[in-house]
C-alpha cells in the first residue's frame, strides 16, 4: 500500500500574513525533512515566470538536494519553461539548469533572508541523498557538484 503526500506550497505555507510573513514561513523549514522523505519525485507546474521565483527556484535546489534523485516531471510540458527546458534529442527528456535561488523574484523582499538559509542548507548537502544510490545520469553536466548557472538535472514529460 502506497501512501501519497502533497507539498502544495500555496495551500502549505499562510499567504495572508499582511507584510509579516514570519508564521508562515516557520513552515518552510521543515521543507528540506519533508522532501527527504519523497521517493516518487517531484511535479512542477511550469511556466517561464516559475522559472524566475526565488521560492520555486529554492525548492527546485532542495529537492536536488534532498530527494531521492535529480529528475522533474513538468506539466504541462518542459517547454512551458521556455529556455529553461534543454531538449535531449528524443523529444520526451528535457534537462534543465539550476539557478541561484538568491537571485530571483520574491514578492515580499524579507523572505530573501529565508530563501538564503534554504540555499545555504541545501548547497551544503546537494546530491548526498542520491549519491550513493545506483543513479546513473546521461547527458549531463556538472550534476554531482553545485554550480548555479551550470548544474544540470533531468526533467520529464508525462504529456
Amino acid at each position: 500500500q502506497f501512501e501519497t503526500y502533497f507539498w502544495i506550497d500555496y495551500s502549505c505555507i499562510d499567504q495572508d500574513e499582511k507584510g509579516n510573513n514570519s508564521h508562515g514561513l516557520n513552515g518552510i523549514y521543515t521543507l528540506p525533512l519533508y522532501i527527504s522523505t519523497c521517493t516518487g519525485g517531484m511535479v512542477v507546474l511550469g511556466s517561464e515566470e516559475y522559472e524566475g521565483r526565488a521560492w520555486c527556484r529554492m525548492e527546485q535546489l532542495n529537492f536536488c538536494s534532498f530527494g531521492e534523485m535529480p529528475f522533474f516531471d513538468t506539466l504541462p510540458h518542459p517547454k512551458a519553461l521556455g529556455p529553461a527546458a534543454i531538449a535531449c534529442g528524443d523529444g520526451h527528456n528535457f534537462k534543465k539548469i539550476l539557478q541561484d535561488p538568491r537571485k530571483g523574484k520574491v514578492t515580499v523582499e524579507s523572505d530573501m533572508k529565508h530563501i538564503a538559509v534554504l540555499t545555504d542548507i541545501a548547497a551544503k548537502y546537494y546530491g548526498q541523498s542520491w549519491a550513493r544510490s545506483s543513479f546513473s545520469p546521461t547527458n549531463l553536466d556538472n550534476y554531482n557538484k553545485l554550480e548555479f548557472g551550470k548544474t544540470q538535472v533531468h526533467m520529464g514529460s508525462n504529456s
